[in-house]
């Protein structure tokens, strides 16, 4: 195949030949490449006034109780995993997040047969960057990808590495190309065992739109790779190509949610979407009862007003078999995922890893975090403090419930303001120096 020269040590898992992936895997050749490359190295954003006490004392108030729980379904077997990456679904345009019309009525209908909390923080506004917060819980670098940067190169804590432990047959799925943003290449190096995008998908019934297939077509095949041989128990990810534009097939039966043509476009695509997920999801669960899906969302699509409201994402873990429902009144952050699930379903100790997130059934402090342009975004009980790096000013607001209010900022918010600033330093230090597995020892 075509390839870069020289080759990117990241395209190792798409070059399908074993010899040659060690070759481009080998530390020296990493070092070399790195040092011949510089220039186009990803370049840290740098993090301002903070200094170590003021890191300690963060530290102590953010990572201050973690205990495995008590409170976890029990679950006797080896579960099947899905993680839904559902492309760029937003809960602001979602009923059972604010929306004044029912776009998806099936994840409604789930979610309160679910473990769930009161909403989600994505890390990005990539599919990529979905990926890496949700599975390696940590921190993207500032507004961008690890993805095809020297950062890939790097050895990461993954919730899928530690399923493939378990001896789970793990793969991913995606109804866009699958080099597209090097999301094939990534979740390969991040765990997952095989990966497929449309171009392996040879039976369709929909016409593709601008980016790939249509949800259900893909959920197809998905089916008929577990049945052929993706073996029990199984970890997958999937990740839908129908949100990432607005057509839907001609039979599908359009509503009118909005005035706007071109929003309510891409709502009748969500509900398409939402539709074609409530058909795997009934369909995965008659073929393979003792499944787990974690229902949520890569990153919120097109542009919507605000910085808070662009990284609002749905959350839901279900299991009609395996699953009592319950409500966390919480925010969560992607980065607590992969700790969720480490908990839940493999029992193991959160704190054995690099994992920055917290488990919903082990911890009472929560925190989310996002960066726009410019301005980092910190949520912790109920406060939403939006920081700009370069100026150091800072705008707060209340949460009510999911509304922000604006508000002055207090001596709270200034305690708020220390410990963004302290983690997101600590977190890019370490990501971009290579040892995000040492975050363990700032949990203590």
């Amino acid at each position: 195949m075509v390839q870069h020269i020289p080759l990117n040590p990241w395209q190792s898992n798409e070059i399908g030949n074993d010899k040659l992936a060690v070759i481009s895997l080998n530390a020296s050749y990493n070092i070399i490449y790195s040092m011949v490359n510089s220039k186009k190295q990803l370049e840290a954003i740098k993090i301002k006034n903070v200094n170590q006490q003021m890191i300690e004392d963060s530290f102590k108030t953010l990572y201050n109780n973690s205990t495995i729980s008590k409170d976890l379904p029990i679950i006797k077997t080896k579960p099947n995993v899905v993680f839904l990456f559902s492309e760029s679904w937003s809960a602001k345009f979602m009923q059972s997040y604010g929306f004044e019309k029912q776009t998806t009525p099936v994840f409604d209908r789930l979610l309160k047969n679910s473990i769930r909390s009161r909403a989600m923080i994505a890390n990005g506004h990539r599919t990529t960057e979905g990926i890496f917060a949700s599975l390696c819980s940590f921190q993207n670098p500032l507004g961008k990808t690890i993805a095809k940067t020297q950062l890939q190169n790097f050895k990461y804590d993954s919730i899928i590495k530690l399923f493939n432990e378990e001896k789970y047959s793990s793969a991913f799925f995606q109804g866009t190309a699958k080099d597209t943003s090097g999301t094939g290449g990534l979740v390969n190096y991040l765990g997952f065992q095989k990966s497929f995008g449309k171009r392996d998908v040879k039976i369709r019934v929909h016409e593709e739109n601008y980016w790939g297939l249509q949800d259900p077509d893909l959920y197809n095949f998905v089916l008929t790779k577990l049945d052929e041989s993706i073996k029990e128990p199984f970890v997958i990810g999937i990740n839908g190509a129908t949100t990432h534009d607005s057509l839907v097939p001609e039979d599908f039966e359009k509503k009118s949610y909005i005035e706007k043509e071109n929003l309510n476009n891409k709502l009748n695509a969500l509900s398409f979407s939402d539709f074609a997920m409530g058909s795997f999801i009934e369909e995965t669960e008659k073929k393979y009862p003792n499944t787990i899906f974690i229902l949520f969302s890569d990153h919120c699509g097109g542009s919507i007003a605000g910085n808070y409201e662009n990284y609002l994402i749905p959350f839901a873990i279900y299991s009609k078999k395996l699953i009592k429902p319950k409500y966390y009144d919480v925010m969560l952050s992607q980065r607590d995922i992969a700790p969720t699930i480490n908990e839940l379903v493999l029992g193991k100790n959160i704190n054995k890893n690099g994992f920055t997130g917290k488990s919903l059934f082990s911890s009472d402090i929560f925190f989310a975090d996002y960066f726009k342009n410019g301005i980092l975004g910190w949520i912790e009980n109920n406060k939403l403090i939006e920081i700009d790096i370069k100026t150091n000013k800072q705008k707060c607001f209340n949460l009510n419930h999911l509304t922000k209010e604006s508000t002055s900022c207090n001596k709270e918010f200034n305690s708020l303001k220390t410990r963004a600033l302290s983690f997101t330093k600590v977190s890019q230090e370490l990501l971009f120096e290579g040892k995000t597995k040492e975050f363990i020892h700032y949990k203590k």
